[in-house]
């Protein structure tokens, strides 16, 4: 049986024989909507990240990935509050520091020295009226200052060479001077000036056309190899997990539903909405296979079905699943599914036969 991720399956790496990176317990955020209600958009989260692998948040769009990857990093929208859980980061030293109880100087220090996240859309996240040096040495600067401006124009350069730009002829330019794809390719750049142990994207390649996607994706394979980062990615492109990640977290209705390996995912999905999500993307490789959607849409957040968040779309769904909700557990080593029939769930798909 053919995968949709075909022969671009990244080969996951075994990290869980080592101490993780960060430790998040039940992390649970809310969306204010007045002054004394709240919408649940992230809930229970339980998830260990280990140092320099690479995980995937998938899902459509609404179901809390870009709330979950921006609350490890405290950069929440104003309206947007943990309103439980913790979240613990491992320094260089091996001390494990609460996130969740930094001052303000002291996260200013974090999200730079020791994390940073990579926004999609890099027009808005480049300052237009500043040459892209500048917006280095600025970066450089509000964290080492120490360090010279020519070694500062120094790691500019060392960093564009490295995404594969050409730093004399990036350096001077505005951002409105350079192409999508090399604005996306400075602004990884940039993420990467100060060496941080966990780099957040969101959405890398959208808005990219497919080559400079290609591009953009070679550019994260080799930068993470070189300089061993952990990678979180927000993502509702199933191929781009296939080739970058090692692990892939599939999110609905603002819990983790499956987490395992990236083989796993493409090959023994034990969720019926991974499957679902599988289905509905073709295949780069094999047999030509049908091709189906998930049948109705996400549930708003202030609109929550009770028991599993996705009986009312699930093929599969029985009495109880509209009743509790099941917790995410292991279904085999290293694999955990939401489901209460994950045992008996699996991709089966038949070849459809072209006609002549």
């Amino acid at each position: 049986m053919a995968s949709p991720a075909g022969d671009i399956l990244s080969e996951p790496r075994d990290h869980n024989s080592g101490e993780p990176l960060v430790e998040i317990r039940d992390l649970s955020v809310d969306y204010r909507t007045g002054r004394k209600t709240a919408v649940s958009v992230v809930k229970d989260i339980n998830l260990d990240l280990y140092p320099g692998e690479s995980v995937a948040l998938v899902g459509e769009s609404g179901c809390g990935k870009t709330t979950l990857a921006l609350a490890i990093l405290r950069m929440l929208p104003k309206l947007g509050v943990i309103s439980k859980g913790s979240i613990r980061f491992r320094r260089r030293s091996g001390e494990m520091m609460d996130v969740l109880a930094l001052g303000k100087e002291e996260l200013r220090r974090f999200r730079w020295a020791e994390s940073s996240v990579v926004y999609q859309g890099a027009m808005n996240s480049l300052n237009p009226l500043m040459r892209i040096q500048a917006q280095f040495v600025e970066t450089i600067r509000a964290h080492r200052k120490d360090m010279s401006s020519a070694r500062m124009h120094e790691r500019a350069a060392e960093l564009l060479k490295l995404v594969q730009l050409d730093p004399e002829r990036v350096l001077p330019a505005y951002p409105h001077e350079l192409s999508g794809g090399m604005r996306q390719r400075v602004l990884l750049a940039l993420g990467l000036v100060l060496d941080p142990q966990l780099v957040v994207l969101d959405e890398p390649t959208t808005a990219l056309d497919i080559l400079t996607q290609r591009s953009v994706v070679e550019v994260l394979r080799r930068l993470q190899s070189e300089l061993h980062f952990t990678m979180v990615f927000v993502t509702h492109d199933l191929p781009l997990a296939a080739e970058l990640a090692d692990r892939v977290a599939t999110m609905y209705g603002g819990r983790i539903v499956e987490l395992c390996d990236v083989h796993e995912t493409f090959y023994n999905p034990r969720h019926p909405y991974t499957i679902g999500l599988i289905k509905a993307v073709p295949p780069v490789t094999g047999d030509p296979l049908e091709v189906l959607s998930i049948a109705g849409s996400p549930p708003g957040f202030g609109d929550m079905p009770a028991g599993c968040a996705f009986h009312p779309r699930c093929a599969f769904a029985q009495e109880r699943c509209a009743v509790d909700e099941p917790p995410l557990e292991p279904v085999d080593p290293g694999h955990d599914a939401a489901c209460f029939f994950a045992d008996e769930m699996s991709l089966e798909r038949k070849p459809v036969v072209a006609d002549v």
